[in-house]
């Protein structure tokens, strides 16, 4: 009878412990899940080794498995709360440009985030509630090691297979190279540890408060940046210029472009509209892309979007009179640039949930404004984040606002959801235009989002701002509009637009195509890089930055 009692006594403890463990390194085994299984099993057995390396370790120190568990599963827990929702959404441990997503968001972005994702929040409480109940059981179990010799030996024991297995599967992999023990070293240490959970979520908050630090480095250097513009009297530059930036709008789900569904009627009734086939966004995410935009910037030198000013300071160097219009203000946290036009208009101040319809009024009021200077509007449209008017319900069935989990089994509503966006989208659009048009003046319209997303299509539900960026991510819509007086004036610009439209285009020439649309220039103007000139140069290559590196996607 006491046999058995200790038996099972026994057996209590090391179920205890077993799954006191497997709740911790919940991440690794849902991350390692797309390995083969030797290698699965390899790596979930060195997650194991280092986690009780640790556990030995802390354990010694304390002399309190309560204790020691509170120290290192407090750590463990924060990651996997973060790390999972991760996980499911993008099938990828998070990463800095998540982090940097998840700083710079705002109260809309969150609520529609809560509405369509709301089944999985029940995750980090059922994960902190079997946390607590394991850390309970450990308060009543009395600390009984072996000597201190064997503790040693068997943590160093655990610690030698954890990075041996770690070793053998970096050294294993197709894309391995040797470079020599010190980088071997390092770049296994990398893999496996700090890109790996739990130190990954520390890692990528450490890189996110390096690039903020970058703001700050480089402050003095932008305050005192000049474009250097030679020609800002120039009789030929246009009355009236339109930027207009979209958010996370695919260039598949307009039928101007080839949908099967009709969700731009506006624009395909509008004249001398050319859209471009091949564009590319050279980031997956808004907090990457928005910069880029808006600077000379590229993917390969992101680290001059804060040495530079805004593509604003080139039209008030050349004379415009500047606008904003902003449906999404948080993007002015990115490069601290909210000062730099003569007139900002915040439509979602104090987080009040406006639509982009509200840009079209604040848009005529600047253009009926006398002024004897040239006009620069730039407008950031809620886009695919907006809310949609009850008249652009046309896709049904769809979720009518209401909360369906974002399932692939409710993939009918949230694309036909998506494409009322379009469709919204397009009468925005299409208004601005024609708005435009009746004032019967030299005018040049510019439309493209920041990033495009994944439905339900290429293996993800979410669908952007991943580590590896995808086609899908990155190909955008692009459309450029000129008035009947900005064409007789430009004509050989517009024919090129035309000519161009078919070839490889990226948001990195979008700055030097916008300044020549408008006939600035300035001191590092390259010509081969506007789509409206008959020199431009169709890259090789295009590249996506992300914060951890530049991916470069050949032609």
């Amino acid at each position: 009878m006491v046999k058995n009692k200790i038996r099972w006594i026994t057996i209590k403890n090391i179920l205890l412990m077993v799954s006191s463990i497997l709740i911790l390194i919940i991440p690794n085994i849902v991350g390692g899940g797309n390995l083969n299984f030797t290698y699965y099993l390899l790596y979930i057995i060195s997650k194991i080794s280092i986690l009780i390396f640790f556990g030995i370790i802390i354990l010694r120190i304390t002399k309190s498995y309560y204790y020691s568990y509170l120290i290192i599963g407090i750590p463990y827990l924060i990651s996997s709360i973060v790390e999972i929702p991760n996980l499911i959404l993008l099938s990828k441990y998070i990463s800095t440009d998540v982090m940097k997503a998840l700083f710079y968001t705002n109260m809309i972005e969150i609520e529609e985030f809560i509405g369509k994702f709301y089944l999985y929040s029940f995750l980090p409480f059922t994960l902190i509630g079997i946390y607590i109940y394991i850390l309970k059981k450990y308060k009543f179990i009395s600390y009984n090691l072996y000597s201190g010799k064997k503790i040693i030996f068997t943590s160093l024991i655990l610690l030698s297979i954890s990075i041996g297995i770690s070793t053998y599967k970096y050294t294993n992999s197709k894309y391995f190279t040797y470079p020599g023990a010190k980088n071997l070293t390092y770049s296994v240490m990398k893999t496996y540890y700090i890109e790996d959970p739990p130190i990954n979520l520390y890692y990528r908050i450490y890189n996110f408060l390096k690039i903020n630090r970058n703001i700050n480095k480089y402050r003095s250097e932008k305050e005192n940046f000049k474009f250097e513009v030679s020609n800002s009297k120039d009789s030929i530059m246009p009355n009236i210029v339109i930027f207009v930036i979209g958010e996370r709008i695919r260039y598949s789900n307009w039928s101007i472009n080839g949908y099967d569904r009709q969700t731009s009627p506006q624009l395909e009734k509008i004249k001398k509209l050319v859209t471009f086939q091949k564009h590319y966004s050279n980031g997956n995410e808004t907090n990457n892309s928005i910069p880029l935009i808006i600077t000379e910037a590229t993917a390969q030198n992101f680290n001059d979007v804060y040495r530079q000013k805004t593509i604003v300071s080139l039209f008030k160097e050349a004379g415009y009179e500047t606008s904003w219009i902003s449906n999404q203000s948080n993007i002015f946290l990115y490069l601290n640039n909210q000062n730099e036009p003569n007139k900002l208009y915040i439509l979602d101040k104090n987080q009040i949930r406006s639509t982009d319809l509200d840009i079209i009024p604040i848009f005529d009021t600047i253009l009926n404004k006398n002024t004897n200077k040239k006009k620069f509007i730039v407008i950031n449209m809620a886009g695919g984040h907006g809310k949609v008017p009850a008249r652009f319900n046309k896709f049904i069935p769809n979720t009518s606002g209401k909360a369906y989990p974002f399932i692939a089994q409710n993939a009918h509503l949230f694309i036909n959801d998506y494409d009322n966006i379009i469709l919204f989208q397009d009468y925005v659009l299409g208004e601005l235009i024609k708005n435009t048009e009746k004032r019967n003046l030299s005018s040049v319209f510019i439309f493209t989002p920041d990033h495009a997303c994944h439905l339900f299509d290429g293996g993800s539900l979410f669908g952007y701002g991943s580590d590896n960026p995808t086609e899908l991510e990155t190909h955008i819509p692009l459309f450029i509009w000129g008035s009947d007086k900005y064409i007789f004036n430009n004509e050989v610009k517009y024919r090129n637009l035309i000519k161009n439209k078919n070839l490889l285009t990226t948001n990195d020439q979008l700055f030097y195509t916008i300044s020549d649309l408008a006939n600035i220039k300035y001191k590092t103007f390259i010509q081969e890089l506007s789509f409206a000139d008959s020199a431009y140069y169709e890259p090789k290559s295009r590249y996506v930055y992300t914060t951890k590196q530049v991916f470069e996607f050949k032609k």
